[in-house]
């Protein structure tokens, strides 16, 4: 009982002392520390005790602003209260974080840097100002003046207190009594004392002469442990801070603020640097210490096999050959589960690792979450997924049959495969089938393609065949007629020269398909209204090709560049079918062309006033033989093989129109470089 009060009293005396200290020896007016040294000490206390000491600290704190800072009562009530729960809640953080107070990771000090040393500082800083200026105190003006002066005392106080009193030592003498350390230090002191006698803070030198005793603060650091790095950032400290209010004088300053900056960035970067290389050369030795006692095991285990070996070579002949190939099959196994391209994790029931293997691919995709979580939860998938993949896990188990689950994520799909293999465990094997799936589907479209292929070449032989003979059972037929009527020889005749005709531009549409389909693109610069005035020209002797009325605009923003001879197919196709499909009721027949060209691509509108087409013709007129009309002599592939050149040229088409207004086509025409 009385030793724990005891206890109560030395903290508030710590803190009550350190506190009076400090504002006994404000270097600018009264209120500004330099280092406010009970911040250091209340975090410290809280994070070795707890809420032990909550009313200790609370007490200090009070008294402090009280009595030594003639505070008023409820001025002093309030910043107590701000001060104590800042670093109360400082240390609740730090402890749900798993900080352990020794500074031998990089973690712990940056988790102590943010969560200790700056959440406390400001919480405080902004409580303190916050109250001043409420009592009229501090103008408002000066709020983040105050506020920063204030955080860089706590902060300051934090960083060279709590460390030290955390990693002290008891047996701390014994090392100090080393030669090496006890040099080193001396030349520590000396250095800083020179540097800080050569420049003060408020004068104009290089500011980098103050760094002078850096490198030796360094040796410490990789040399020693923490509680001797953070002594050695003390005496530091120390030194620079009786510069300060031994050589300059607060009448001497004319840049105080400056110098506050100056003079905190300084023991930042010592306490900074000091104490974060300690913690990796902390890290560094633990990792090293690690694979000695590896190395020390494998040595071990080397020498326990060598002498097994031995007795079995002297009256186990037939087991150790057993035991060879049983190692050579060892080797083998573990040759082909490397040499497999795969993720492997082994997981318990609940889903939590207990050993995997992850390829190097995948380690920079969705499973490099594995290395830094330990449950599949944490893996950054659909919550679903997991839910599924936690149920063929159960299911697995349960039946003792595999199981497999697909996943797609980030544009890849994974196959995972789960086995038994223990009674409480699975392994899982992860694959990459992105691939896969992706020669799958091209192999179905293909395939699918190959179908219709196949459909439209019988259709097309077929309708060939059958249009090819036509004609020539007409020409037979006529020529019979011709010897039983030899009169009527030149009519007869005629009657040939038309089905000829017929003939000949069945033929000639037949080659346009077959060029379509062969025909490598050859690229060159278009020219739109020459191609369509030629294939205009081209076509003026077919009948009432006098009355269409051709217009042409073309709106030139860019050169254009495609394949002239599909493109050439695309346009007579469609200036042919104005030409015979035109209203010859309605005067004038047009057709017109309106063409816009730019630095990505064509857009061509086609617009007639034909007889137009039925709307239950329209998803029809492109397949191959269609004919929607009954005016309709041609093959019937006109418009297919528009629609094949124009996926050929990896364009689009759409068609509006309406019967007996006429029809308007829009082709957009990517450009296509050579």
């Amino acid at each position: 009982m009385w030793l724990k009060v005891l206890y109560h009293i030395f903290v508030f005396l710590g803190y009550y002392l350190s506190g009076y200290l400090g504002l006994t020896y404000a270097c600018f007016g009264k209120d500004i520390s330099l280092i406010w040294i009970p911040s250091g000490i209340a975090l410290f206390v809280f994070l070795r005790y707890h809420q032990q000491f909550l009313i200790s600290i609370f007490l200090g704190a009070f008294l402090v602003n009280w009595w030594v800072a003639h505070s008023p009562l409820w001025v002093a009530l309030g910043i107590a209260f701000g001060n104590t729960f800042s670093y109360y809640l400082s240390s609740v953080l730090l402890k749900k974080q798993g900080f352990q107070g020794e500074f031998n990771k990089s973690q712990d000090f940056v988790l102590f840097l943010l969560l200790g040393a700056l959440v406390g500082a400001f919480l405080a800083a902004i409580n303190g100002i916050g109250i001043l200026i409420m009592v009229g105190k501090i103008p408002i003006t000066s709020f983040f003046n105050s506020a920063w002066i204030w955080l860089a005392g706590d902060f300051s106080g934090v960083l060279l207190i709590t460390p030290l009193l955390l990693t002290f030592r008891k047996e701390i003498y014994k090392e100090y009594l080393k030669p090496q350390l006890l040099l080193m230090f001396l030349l520590l002191i000396i250095s800083s004392l020179i540097s800080f006698n050569i420049l003060s803070l408020s004068n104009n030198a290089s500011l980098p002469i103050t760094f002078v005793p850096f490198p030796f603060l360094i040796w410490i650091s990789l040399r020693y442990e923490t509680h001797i790095t953070t002594l050695a950032i003390l005496v530091l400290v120390i030194i620079a801070f009786f510069d300060v209010i031994l050589y300059v004088e607060p009448s001497e300053i004319t840049d105080w603020y400056a110098n506050l900056v100056l003079f905190w960035l300084y023991i930042t970067s010592v306490a900074f640097i000091g104490i974060l290389v300690t913690a990796i050369q902390a890290e560094k030795n633990y990792m090293y210490q690690q694979l000695q006692e590896s190395l020390k095991v494998q040595e071990s285990l080397n020498e326990e096999l060598s002498a097994n070996e031995e007795e079995l070579r002297q009256g186990m002949e037939i087991q150790k050959k057993h035991l060879e190939q049983l190692h050579i099959n060892d080797k083998r196994s573990r040759a082909l589960l490397d040499g497999i391209p795969d993720t492997i994790l082994r997981l318990d029931r609940e889903g939590h690792y207990l050993d995997y293997k992850i390829e190097f691919e995948q380690i920079f995709r969705i499973f490099k979450q594995v290395v830094i979580s330990t449950h599949i939860g944490e893996l950054p998938l659909n919550p679903d997924v997991i839910q599924n993949f936690k149920q063929k896990i159960n299911k697995t188990l349960d039946t003792g049959f595999s199981e497999f689950i697909e996943i797609d994520l980030e544009g890849h799909t994974y196959e995972i495969r789960i086995c038994k293999s223990g009674e409480e465990e699975v392994i899982t094997i992860l694959r990459d089938i992105t691939t896969r799936k992706k020669v799958e589907d091209d192999l179905r479209k293909t395939l699918q393609e190959l179908k219709s292929r196949n459909f439209e070449l019988d259709n097309f032989v077929y309708k060939v065949s059958h249009d090819l003979r036509a004609p020539l059972a007409s020409v037979l037929g006529l020529l019979d007629m011709i010897n039983i009527e030899p009169e009527n020889t030149h009519e007869y005749l005629l009657y040939i020269g038309d089905r000829v005709h017929k003939l000949d531009h069945f033929i000639q549409t037949v080659l346009t398909y077959s060029r379509t389909l062969n025909q490598v693109l050859s690229i060159d610069k278009i020219d739109f209204e020459k191609i369509i005035q030629q294939t205009f020209d081209e076509l003026k002797y077919i009948d009432l090709a006098q009355n269409i009325d051709l217009q042409i605009k073309i709106h030139h923003h860019a050169d254009y560049f495609n394949d002239p001879f599909r493109l050439g197919i695309i346009l007579k196709n469609f200036i042919s079918n104005a030409i015979k499909y035109q209203d010859t009721e309605k005067k004038p027949n047009f057709l017109h062309f309106d063409i816009t060209t730019n630095e990505n691509e064509a857009i061509i509108i086609i617009q007639d006033n034909g007889i137009g087409i039925k709307e239950e013709h329209l998803p029809k007129i492109f397949d191959m033989f269609y004919r929607g009309t009954a005016k309709s002599d041609g093959s019937g592939l006109g418009l297919y093989i528009v629609r094949l050149n124009i996926e050929k040229l990896q364009g689009t088409l759409h068609i509006d129109s309406t019967e007996k207004i006429g029809t308007t086509f829009k082709i957009i025409l990517p450009q296509i470089q050579a």
